[in-house]
């Protein structure tokens, strides 16, 4: 049987006069991890915020199952993937049991330990660890990852790569980006490269 993906097709943006995307095509299959490599500046977030429906293309669409969005649709986009941000974006006032049920992740020690705490009161690390597992826990058939391991320190990175594989299992499809390559790498089934405004795909091996 055919693998569900997502498609982002001939995607094209510009900020004012600097073209920053020409054209890009990139596919993401369900129940497999895919990883756009990218210098600071080439825009790597900017179309992880277009698929998001964050930012409206100049051109382009984006496809889920064959289905064609055209524009910024966040409602119809949401049914279908969930996006981490490279910034915070949780309610700091929230206790993190408010925003994750924490039986999803009952043998998650770190959870187990701040599911009381104000996400105003964690640190750093904590925060950016709970928002990853709040958007996995989402449960959308797409995962978009801007940046993940920024912030981490190596153990929690490694925690955040058992949760990513899990959800590989479970068959959905991700999309990640992130600077700490020799992570991307070992976690990584597919890999883009974002330079001069196109993407081409690039060996793994």
């Amino acid at each position: 049987m055919c693998k569900s993906k997502m498609i982002l097709d001939s995607v094209f943006f510009n900020y004012q006069d600097l073209e920053v995307l020409k054209g890009v095509y990139l596919e993401v299959e369900q129940g497999s991890i895919t990883c756009l490599i990218g210098r600071n500046g080439s825009g790597k977030s900017t179309l992880f915020k277009i698929a998001a429906g964050q930012l409206h293309t100049d051109n382009g669409i984006t496809r889920f199952r064959d289905k064609r969005l055209h524009r910024a649709s966040k409602k119809e986009r949401f049914e279908h993937l969930a996006y981490l941000p490279q910034k915070s974006f949780l309610p700091t006032s929230l206790k993190v049991n408010e925003l994750i049920n924490e039986g999803d992740f009952n043998k998650d020690d770190i959870i187990q330990r701040v599911k009381d705490s104000n996400i105003k009161n964690l640190s750093t690390g904590e925060r950016r660890y709970v928002e990853i597992l709040f958007v996995i826990s989402l449960n959308r058939d797409f995962l978009l990852l801007d940046e993940p391991f920024t912030g981490l320190s190596p153990i929690l990175i490694e925690k955040i790569i058992e949760h990513i594989k899990a959800v590989k299992k479970q068959g959905k499809g991700v999309l990640i980006s992130d600077h700490y390559m020799r992570y991307i790498v070992d976690v990584g089934d597919t890999f883009y490269l974002l330079e001069n405004g196109q993407v081409k795909a690039i060996d793994s091996e």
